[in-house]
């Protein structure tokens, strides 16, 4: 079938139809989800670092589609697990130039914070040319020894502005460093939803773009062809321009908020920390006093029970004698030793080693 070259709009057409923001647009959602307990993979692995990796579909029948927001939510649960883990939340957009990244849960991961061996204990982000880190979330999941279970939360609704002009992946990617047992049971279950903008306006453009370049076959209508995909290219740069304006100004008031969450997280933990610390030390310092008081408590019976020498006693009553009369135990009770001398069984007399050596 053929046609015959047929005219361009004029150029009051292509401005009227090119306004910002577009008129004809629609939503489009895509999804995608992992659930399950227990977790194939670690079942008997003992590496403590592990990534689960999502691929979240990128809609492929628009023209430039635009991711306007990621919402996710990532439940991770343990029990019989030791101390606390690091976990992190990745959201990255890599091109087709890249190499595609496994899905799934993989193990024994490298070192080199790159997104291809998965994390380290600190997980790192690397941006480049092919890839690019849209958000990153890290936290700190609390464990216990009790055998109980233990549930950690990130649920998270990230406001975009990303046109797809190539082929491209989108991923949520979710590391874990810990610390497994032999008996560690884990759960595991991640939901991510992202909206696209389908601007069917500039599709509209592009293809009526296309077709009449195709039709053109003379230089006064290629002429026409350039002059309209000129006047488009400009209507586009300059929505682009201002979006990526609007875009960068929501990412650093994303960026601020962020660090004063941290910077008030940072007190938060540093306070409980502080107070965590003071009554453990309080503890103890009553326990060290306990115990000393029960030793010493012993040791003082001891001492009764072991009566002194009976030469030493009859050395006391002979320097009694050479004293006063007062210092004299009148009850006759047995005298025993102190760190300074030696006082009566009754408590009320008392008699240093300085008297008793000068005998």
């Amino acid at each position: 079938m053929t046609s015959s070259p047929t005219t361009p709009p004029s150029t009051d057409t292509i401005r009227a139809s090119s306004t910002f923001p577009p008129q004809d647009i629609h939503l489009i959602h895509t999804h995608a989800s992992y659930s399950v307990q227990p977790i194939p993979e670690l079942i008997s692995n003992k590496d403590g670092n592990w990534t689960l990796t999502l691929n979240v579909p990128i809609p492929q029948d628009k023209v430039y589609p635009t991711l306007t927001s990621i919402s996710y939510t990532v439940k991770y649960s343990t029990a019989n697990d030791h101390w606390a883990s690091v976990v992190q939340s990745n959201i990255l957009l890599e091109t087709d130039d890249s190499e595609a990244i496994s899905e799934g849960v993989s193990t024994n991961l490298n070192t080199n914070g790159s997104y291809r061996g998965g994390v380290t204990v600190v997980p790192q982000t690397r941006e480049g040319a092919d890839t690019m880190c849209l958000s990153s979330v890290l936290a700190i999941k609390k464990n216990d020894l009790l055998g109980q279970w233990n549930h950690f939360v990130d649920r998270q609704q990230i406001i975009l502005d990303v046109r797809i002009v190539q082929s491209s992946r989108l991923y949520l990617q979710f590391h874990v460093s810990e610390y497994p047992t032999s008996v560690i049971q884990r759960s595991l279950s991640v939901d991510v939803s992202a909206t696209w903008l389908d601007d069917q306006e500039a599709g509209r453009l592009l293809r009526e773009l296309h077709e009449y370049e195709m039709q053109a076959d003379n230089a006064e209508a290629r002429a026409a062809a350039e002059e309209r995909a000129r006047e488009v290219a400009e209507t586009q740069q300059a929505t682009d321009e201002r979006a990526e304006k609007e875009a960068k100004e929501r990412q650093r008031a994303a960026e601020r908020q962020s660090a004063l969450d941290a910077r008030a997280r940072n007190e938060a933990e540093a306070e409980a920390d502080k107070a965590s610390s003071e009554k453990r030390a309080a503890e103890a310092t009553a326990e060290a006093k306990k115990r000393a008081r029960e030793e010493a408590e012993r040791g003082f019976h001891t001492e009764k029970e072991d009566v002194t020498d009976a030469n030493v006693q009859a050395k006391i009553k002979s320097t009694l004698s050479r004293l006063a009369q007062d210092r004299n135990c009148s009850a006759g009770y047995v005298w025993f030793p102190e760190a300074h001398g030696f006082r009566c069984g009754g408590g009320s007399h008392f008699i240093s080693w300085e008297e008793l050596n000068a005998a």
